[in-house]
């Protein structure tokens, strides 16, 4: 056991809840020694009694066990003022997450002990943080700083983002942000942004999104809430081809904002959208035939049948109808990789179908009709076989 590399030890303490860490420390001098960077990895400083004992605590402070910490929160019940946050910063120069739970009280004071204390900072979450310019300037002194959350932040300085352009943030999470209509066309600027996740932040507006789409060149990853105009919307997607995962969550996402998805987004593999309005079941099916790496995609609308043809352009006698296993009776739907499998196989089938059956009308041949209906057989094996039901 002594002779494992420290590396691997700390993966499986990483595994084990903290009170059995506690206990690998009396096994041996090794595990003992490498249990003190895991123990100290994240701490949380929830009362003032924690405060205190924090930074009471013996060998603390230079190269004691402060350097240790990764992460800390700081929550309600901490009280944390301007003073306490500068007298735990300096103890803690490796510190790679801060969250600070109820930040009203502190000011530019102890915030700009951030950069010079924290070098190593890649995630900040603060709440009802009041966000001046000088905080800005501090957030873009960060330079390692990756993922920034501001919750309940209400009040701030006109130009309190410009100063994080120049930040590597690749995730930016807004909730409950009234200021957010208003700061699109800095947002619009941080072209490192990866995630954009915006939440309880109100009825978002054309505006915000058409300022949005000539920016953020690599965002892969989104995430919105009430959007009650899809034009908007509709031209941003257009503009972010290069998207991998849409959230919708209660937005006004019709058949128009699908079809703009299954047009530019093909490389989508994530999809999920909950709206009011009727989308069709089978614009649906053509997004998911068109976006080949979509593993997920669920959704929520209003419960209806539809049974509907492949193409809407062409006749309605020349294609089957859609199988009742592809259309679901209630509002919810959630199509996991067996279910979008089941629905390209059956469209491709389909398709293979109809090209076969035109070519024998076009040629005027009554054959060869065993390949047709050898291929007749095999879709109506598909739909009602025991494939389908090994994949449910």
């Amino acid at each position: 056991m002594e002779d494992l590399p420290k590396e691997i030890v700390l993966k499986i303490f990483d595994l084990l809840e903290i009170e059995s860490v506690y206990q690998c420390q009396l096994v041996n001098k090794h595990f003992h020694s490498v249990s003190i960077p895991a123990l100290w990895r994240n701490l949380s400083i929830d009362t003032e009694d924690d405060y205190h004992w924090f930074i009471n605590y013996p060998c603390i402070s230079g190269q004691g066990t402060g350097r240790y910490v990764k992460y800390i929160y700081f929550c309600f019940g901490s009280n944390i003022d301007d003073e306490k946050l500068m007298s735990i910063l300096p103890l803690i120069p490796n510190l790679e997450e801060l969250e600070i739970k109820d930040a009203t009280i502190l000011t530019d004071k102890s915030l700009s002990f951030i950069p010079k204390c924290c070098k190593k900072l890649k995630k900040l979450t603060w709440e009802s943080l009041t966000l001046s310019y000088e905080v800005g300037l501090m957030l873009g002194q960060c330079s390692e700083l990756e993922t920034l959350q501001l919750n309940c932040c209400y009040l701030l300085h006109p130009n309190c983002l410009q100063p994080l352009i120049h930040v590597p943030l690749k995730r930016l999470i807004i909730t409950e942000g009234s200021w957010l209509i208003e700061k699109a066309r800095d947002l619009a600027r941080f072209h490192h942004l990866k995630e954009l996740t915006i939440q309880n932040c109100g009825d978002i507006p054309n505006d915000f999104f058409q300022q949005l789409a000539f920016g953020l060149p690599n965002l892969k990853y989104l995430y919105v809430e009430k959007v009650k105009e899809e034009a908007g919307l509709v031209n941003f997607l257009k503009a972010h081809s290069g998207l991998q995962e849409i959230w919708l969550d209660s937005c006004n996402v019709t058949n128009t904002t699908v079809e703009t998805i299954t047009h530019y987004i093909h490389g989508l593999k994530f999809l999920l959208f909950k709206t009011t309005e009727d989308v069709s079941v089978q614009v649906l099916h053509h997004l998911v035939c068109h976006c080949p790496n979509l593993s997920v995609c669920a959704f929520k609308r209003r419960g209806y049948r539809e049974y509907l043809t492949l193409d809407p352009h062409r006749r309605p006698d020349t294609i089957s109808s859609v199988p009742d296993q592809l259309v679901s009776p209630s509002s919810s739907f959630y199509w996991d990789k067996k279910m979008l499998h089941y629905i390209r196989t059956y469209y491709s089938i389909m398709e293979k179908y109809q090209r076969l059956k035109e070519q024998l009308e076009k040629s005027g041949q009554s054959g060869p009709l065993k390949s047709l209906d050898e291929l007749k057989k095999q879709i109506e094996d598909f739909v009602q076989g025991e494939y389908f039901n090994n994949l449910v």
